[in-house]
């Protein structure tokens, strides 16, 4: 996939008292419309075609949500100074 640079599916804490967990997964990609082409692709329909098929409960539909990296802003483990 054009762009694409790796992907995480993130689990939160089990909710005791709604009886759930919340999971979001993130990808990173080198551009917005690298992106936006994947989710017109023949690969994201058949990355996404059992959506829905799960037998997993769940509260909602998905909800995208994007973010766009601030400059200067990427700190890696190699790149922190000694303590």
């Amino acid at each position: 996939m054009k762009g694409f640079i790796e992907f995480k599916l993130l689990r939160g804490p089990f909710d005791e008292e709604g009886g759930y967990t919340l999971f979001a997964s993130h990808t990173t990609w080198n551009a917005r419309e690298d992106f936006e082409a994947w989710t017109k692709s023949d690969q994201f329909r058949k990355a996404h075609g059992n959506a829905g098929k799960s037998k997993v409960d769940y509260l909602g539909h998905p909800h995208l949500e994007t973010f766009e990296a601030v400059e200067g802003t990427h700190i890696t483990a190699a790149a922190r100074p000694a303590a």
